[in-house]
Protein backbone atom coordinates (compact mmCIF):
# COMPACT_ATOMS: atom_id res chain seq x y z
CA UNK A 1 0.00 0.00 0.00
CA UNK A 2 2.82 2.41 0.85
CA UNK A 3 4.50 1.66 -2.48
CA UNK A 4 1.22 2.39 -4.32
CA UNK A 5 0.88 5.74 -2.54
CA UNK A 6 4.47 6.67 -3.44
CA UNK A 7 3.83 5.74 -7.07
CA UNK A 8 0.63 7.84 -7.15
CA UNK A 9 2.52 10.85 -5.73
CA UNK A 10 5.27 10.48 -8.34
CA UNK A 11 2.74 10.26 -11.18
CA UNK A 12 0.82 13.26 -9.80
CA UNK A 13 4.03 15.32 -9.51
CA UNK A 14 4.97 14.45 -13.11
CA UNK A 15 1.52 15.50 -14.35
CA UNK A 16 1.73 18.80 -12.45
CA UNK A 17 5.17 19.47 -13.97
CA UNK A 18 3.75 18.85 -17.46
CA UNK A 19 0.89 21.29 -16.79
CA UNK A 20 3.37 23.97 -15.63
CA UNK A 21 5.38 23.53 -18.83
CA UNK A 22 2.21 23.92 -20.92
CA UNK A 23 1.43 27.17 -19.09
CA UNK A 24 4.92 28.53 -19.90
CA UNK A 25 4.30 28.31 -23.65
CA UNK A 26 2.97 31.52 -25.18
CA UNK A 27 -0.71 31.13 -26.04
CA UNK A 28 -1.62 34.16 -28.14
CA UNK A 29 0.13 35.56 -31.20
CA UNK A 30 0.97 38.64 -29.12
CA UNK A 31 2.65 36.45 -26.48
CA UNK A 32 4.58 34.60 -29.20
CA UNK A 33 5.75 37.88 -30.77
CA UNK A 34 6.79 39.28 -27.39
CA UNK A 35 8.84 36.15 -26.67
CA UNK A 36 10.41 36.25 -30.15
CA UNK A 37 11.39 39.92 -29.71
CA UNK A 38 12.96 39.20 -26.32
CA UNK A 39 14.81 36.19 -27.75
CA UNK A 40 16.16 38.32 -30.60
CA UNK A 41 17.12 41.58 -28.88
CA UNK A 42 16.80 41.02 -25.14
CA UNK A 43 14.26 42.24 -22.60
CA UNK A 44 15.91 45.54 -21.62
CA UNK A 45 17.62 48.39 -23.47
CA UNK A 46 20.97 49.89 -22.45
CA UNK A 47 18.88 52.47 -20.58
CA UNK A 48 17.23 49.63 -18.58
CA UNK A 49 13.85 50.21 -20.25
CA UNK A 50 11.63 47.37 -21.38
CA UNK A 51 12.76 46.58 -24.93
CA UNK A 52 9.17 46.65 -26.19
CA UNK A 53 7.76 50.18 -26.05
CA UNK A 54 4.55 49.21 -27.87
CA UNK A 55 3.23 46.00 -29.40
CA UNK A 56 0.06 45.60 -31.45
CA UNK A 57 -1.08 42.46 -33.23
CA UNK A 58 -4.07 42.89 -35.53
CA UNK A 59 -5.92 40.76 -38.05
CA UNK A 60 -4.45 41.53 -41.47
CA UNK A 61 -7.35 42.50 -43.70
CA UNK A 62 -5.14 42.82 -46.79
CA UNK A 63 -4.54 39.10 -47.30
CA UNK A 64 -6.66 36.16 -48.38
CA UNK A 65 -5.33 33.91 -45.63
CA UNK A 66 -7.65 33.67 -42.64
CA UNK A 67 -5.80 34.25 -39.39
CA UNK A 68 -2.98 36.32 -40.90
CA UNK A 69 -1.63 38.86 -38.44
CA UNK A 70 -0.12 42.30 -38.88
CA UNK A 71 2.43 43.11 -36.17
CA UNK A 72 3.41 46.62 -35.16
CA UNK A 73 6.26 46.85 -32.67
CA UNK A 74 8.03 49.89 -31.31
CA UNK A 75 11.44 49.04 -29.82
CA UNK A 76 13.44 50.91 -27.20
CA UNK A 77 16.91 50.78 -28.71
CA UNK A 78 20.30 51.17 -27.11
CA UNK A 79 22.37 54.31 -26.77
CA UNK A 80 24.50 54.68 -29.90
CA UNK A 81 27.02 57.49 -30.10
CA UNK A 82 27.44 57.97 -33.85
CA UNK A 83 24.86 57.99 -36.64
CA UNK A 84 27.15 55.91 -38.80
CA UNK A 85 27.17 53.02 -36.35
CA UNK A 86 23.55 53.58 -35.29
CA UNK A 87 22.08 52.39 -38.58
CA UNK A 88 24.38 49.36 -38.68
CA UNK A 89 23.55 48.38 -35.08
CA UNK A 90 19.83 48.80 -35.68
CA UNK A 91 19.97 46.70 -38.86
CA UNK A 92 21.87 43.90 -37.09
CA UNK A 93 19.30 43.73 -34.30
CA UNK A 94 16.33 44.25 -36.62
CA UNK A 95 17.48 41.30 -38.75
CA UNK A 96 17.47 39.06 -35.66
CA UNK A 97 14.06 40.38 -34.67
CA UNK A 98 12.47 39.88 -38.11
CA UNK A 99 13.99 36.41 -38.40
CA UNK A 100 12.54 35.36 -35.03
CA UNK A 101 9.10 36.92 -35.49
CA UNK A 102 8.60 35.51 -39.00
CA UNK A 103 9.03 32.02 -37.50
CA UNK A 104 5.52 32.57 -36.13
CA UNK A 105 3.34 31.08 -38.84
CA UNK A 106 0.40 33.47 -38.60
CA UNK A 107 2.51 36.65 -38.89
CA UNK A 108 2.20 38.00 -42.44
CA UNK A 109 3.65 41.50 -42.00
CA UNK A 110 5.78 43.36 -39.46
CA UNK A 111 6.11 47.11 -39.07
CA UNK A 112 8.99 48.06 -36.81
CA UNK A 113 9.78 51.47 -35.32
CA UNK A 114 13.15 51.66 -33.62
CA UNK A 115 13.64 54.36 -31.00
CA UNK A 116 16.96 55.51 -29.58
CA UNK A 117 17.58 57.51 -26.40
CA UNK A 118 17.81 61.25 -26.95
CA UNK A 119 20.06 63.64 -25.06
CA UNK A 120 17.28 64.90 -22.78
CA UNK A 121 16.00 61.44 -21.83
CA UNK A 122 13.29 61.30 -24.50
CA UNK A 123 13.17 58.72 -27.28
CA UNK A 124 13.91 59.66 -30.89
CA UNK A 125 12.61 57.76 -33.91
CA UNK A 126 15.64 56.26 -35.62
CA UNK A 127 14.29 53.74 -38.11
CA UNK A 128 11.00 52.59 -39.59
CA UNK A 129 10.88 49.26 -41.44
CA UNK A 130 7.96 47.28 -42.87
CA UNK A 131 8.47 43.79 -44.26
CA UNK A 132 5.86 41.33 -45.52
CA UNK A 133 6.30 37.57 -45.30
CA UNK A 134 6.75 37.44 -49.08
CA UNK A 135 9.63 39.92 -48.87
CA UNK A 136 11.07 38.22 -45.78
CA UNK A 137 11.47 35.00 -47.75
CA UNK A 138 13.88 36.84 -50.09
CA UNK A 139 16.10 38.25 -47.31
CA UNK A 140 19.17 36.49 -45.97
CA UNK A 141 18.99 37.58 -42.31
CA UNK A 142 22.73 36.98 -41.90
CA UNK A 143 23.20 39.93 -44.30
CA UNK A 144 21.27 42.77 -42.62
CA UNK A 145 22.71 45.31 -45.07
CA UNK A 146 20.10 43.94 -47.55
CA UNK A 147 17.21 45.25 -45.48
CA UNK A 148 17.19 48.88 -46.75
CA UNK A 149 17.02 47.82 -50.40
CA UNK A 150 14.67 44.82 -50.00
CA UNK A 151 12.24 45.99 -47.28
CA UNK A 152 8.75 46.96 -48.37
CA UNK A 153 9.33 50.25 -46.56
CA UNK A 154 12.55 51.55 -45.02
CA UNK A 155 13.40 54.91 -43.49
CA UNK A 156 16.49 55.74 -41.45
CA UNK A 157 15.44 58.90 -39.67
CA UNK A 158 18.51 59.98 -37.73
Amino acid sequence: IIEEQKEKKIVQAEEEAKEEKKEDKPKTTEDKVKQAVYNAVGEKSSEKKDRINLLKVNDHMGTDEEGDKLVFVKINGDMVLANRTAEREILLKAAKLFDEVFKIEEVSEISLRWLVPGTSGNEIDATYITITRETAEKIDWSKPEQIPELADEYKFLR
